[in-house]
């Protein structure tokens, strides 16, 4: 039977994608007023930004190299970069909303006596900003950040690190993640189910145990799920 259920954050139970793009809005003012154009500014940032980021979580870069580098432009200073930095941060980390499935879906997990862990990469002052939306549920979860047990996903020793310290065994754990690398794959290498959360309906692969809604989750074989 699931004992604990595992949920990536970022765009799986929190929208951080909508919280980037009013963040970057604003930054686009700033951008404007220094003749700067933002679509290309934007263009440069999205095309160096995951790499960046795949580069600190492997630490192969610092974390203040990781936040100055991706805003690095023509025609900017250290000294904008820092509160374009300041700007990013301080409104897509802070404005995060939860999508409208996950407050029920979560309570009904917790009511079925599901353990509940929150894994994320990324680094702790962004990571734990966002992750206060959850205070609904008060101390009932488990947090796994990356950058505060020095592993990250897709890593196998992420994963065992994570049913190490639940003392869980993979059949008795269930993870959900939109991202297919990192969570759904990260996850089947340490032996642990996954489902891919696909709420756009863009996974066409047959292959993958996808669903569109968290309330698909409460129908998993394995969780006993009473209403």
């Amino acid at each position: 039977m699931i004992r604990s259920v595992l949920f990536d954050f970022d765009d799986t139970l929190g929208d951080y994608k909508e919280a980037q793009e009013e963040a970057k809005k604003i930054i686009s003012v700033f951008l404007n007023e220094k003749k700067i154009d933002p679509d290309a500014f934007w263009e440069v940032f999205h095309q160096r930004n995951e790499k960046l980021f795949q580069q600190y979580t492997a630490d192969k870069i610092s974390l203040s190299d990781y936040r100055s580098a991706r805003f690095r432009f023509e025609g900017l200073n250290a000294e904008d970069i820092q509160h374009i930095n300041t700007l990013y941060m301080g409104y897509a980390n802070e404005n995060v909303q939860l999508f409208k499935d996950v407050e029920p879906v979560l309570t009904t997990l917790l009511k079925n006596n599901k353990e509940i862990a929150i894994l994320t990469n990324g680094p702790s002052d962004g990571q734990r900003t966002k992750l206060k939306c959850l205070n609904f549920l008060g101390q009932d979860l488990k947090f796994f950040i990356s950058s505060e047990i020095g592993l990250a996903k897709p890593s196998l020793s992420y994963f065992l690190y994570v049913l190490d310290h639940l003392n869980l065994s993979p059949n008795e754990t269930l993870m959900i993640g939109d991202s297919l690398e990192n969570d759904y794959f990260g996850a089947q290498k340490a032996g642990i189910p996954a489902l891919l959360l696909d709420r756009k309906g863009h996974c066409v692969r047959k292959d993958i145990s996808v669903i569109h809604s968290l309330y698909e989750v409460l129908k998993y074989p394995g969780l006993d799920i009473k209403a």
